[in-house]
């Protein structure tokens, strides 16, 4: 009980050797982390703008690809229908690698016609 009343007494004996900042310091301090916090998200907002940017040209441009260099397998466009295995009424989905059969439409039968 005496070790914390004695840490208590010197607790307030430092305190009060203490020089606390006057209101004045305190709103220039504060003023001050607040006006460099501003600057520094502005310059991290403009570089990364810059770069975002920056990069997004180089994405979307074509240096050093020429149209020879490209496939045509590539530029062509694809029509995903081909690649979706879709039920509708009155078909059944089959596993073509297995060579089985399948009921088809008559919108089916019409488009690979």
């Amino acid at each position: 009980m005496d070790n914390n009343k004695s840490f208590i007494k010197e607790t307030k004996t430092e305190l009060k050797k203490v020089i606390w900042p006057t209101r004045q310091e305190v709103i220039n301090g504060t003023a001050t982390v607040i006006v460099m916090v501003a600057i520094v998200g502005i310059i991290i907002f403009a570089f990364d703008f810059a770069s975002g940017w920056a990069i997004g040209k180089i994405i979307k441009s074509d240096i050093g690809v020429t149209d020879t260099d490209t496939p045509d397998e590539y530029t062509q466009d694809i029509d995903l229908s081909d690649l979706v295995n879709v039920e509708s009424e009155g078909t059944e989905a089959t596993d073509t690698t297995e060579g089985t059969t399948t009921e088809t439409t008559q919108a089916q039968e019409t488009s690979e016609s």
